[in-house]
């Protein structure tokens, strides 16, 4: 693990195994912040960067993938550069999307404006991408509804948060009528970053639509928020402990010795 120190405090970078270089950086503003607003602030995050709350405390968490035996410091580099990314005024045209959707080596058929994406054959939703500033957005729908009780709604937010901090990739948002699965791709990293937002939309919309949809039921959402209030009796989960989205391969810099 290495530590740096920006202009909002410390980031941690931990190479973990499947070849991921994980960022995290604590929010001490939002701590105690509520599910649903962690959510919300989200969605102008960059790429795939979200919060997760973990003891109380909030934290930014992000990754990246090892590609052809990346260096450590260069995989470093490529988060921060998420980090920091700002967004172009225009989207990328057809063909630089299509041409990333042909790499990924998934089938893919026009939709209107869109892209539907079929990630894998047990996946029975599509992934949608859908081209916007600065790059393209891959969803994927976990849940949907016309009308949502609020200890519903409250419940499936919080199952969220807690959940997107074993995705890949990918993050969580609720709005009004759904709960879905997202990654943002910036335009420069289409052809590398858009096959593993693919996998990492469909690895989360695969582990966490079943559940989703069945805390839209007011007595499931009361057990799961009962079961939340309820003290742990064992050590706090690690990251290792949740199902992820993960590859092969792992990160070697003859030079660092804590990222092996």
């Amino acid at each position: 693990m290495t530590t740096l120190l920006d202009d909002q405090g410390i980031v941690k970078f931990t190479a973990e195994g499947g070849g991921w270089l994980t960022l995290r950086r604590p929010e001490p503003a939002l701590r105690g912040a509520a599910p649903s607003e962690l959510l919300h602030r989200a969605r102008t995050l960059p790429g795939h960067l979200r919060y997760v709350s973990e003891a109380e405390e909030t934290f930014l968490l992000g990754e990246v993938r090892n590609v052809d035996g990346l260096p450590f410091g260069a995989a470093r580099e490529r988060l921060l550069q998420i980090l920091d990314e700002t967004v172009a005024d225009e989207a990328p045209p057809d063909e630089t999307i299509e041409a990333a959707l042909d790499a990924s080596g998934f089938a893919w058929t026009r939709r209107d404006a869109s892209w539907a994406v079929v990630v894998r054959d047990r996946l029975a939703r599509e992934v949608l991408v859908s081209p916007v500033c600065g790059g393209v957005r891959a969803t994927a729908v976990l849940a949907d509804w016309d009308d949502i009780a609020s200890s519903c709604r409250d419940a499936l937010a919080a199952f969220l948060v807690s959940a997107q901090a074993g995705l890949r990739c990918a993050r969580c948002e609720l709005d009004e009528r759904r709960a879905s699965i997202v990654a943002l791709v910036a335009t420069a990293g289409l052809e590398v970053d858009l096959t593993h937002a693919l996998l990492g939309v469909a690895a989360g919309c695969d582990l966490l639509a079943r559940e989703a949809a069945s805390l839209l039921r007011p007595e499931v959402a009361e057990i799961y928020r009962t079961c939340r209030r309820m003290p742990s009796k064992g050590p706090a989960p690690t990251r290792s402990d949740i199902p992820a989205a993960t590859g092969h391969g792992k990160f070697h810099d003859s030079s660092d010795t804590e990222g092996r």
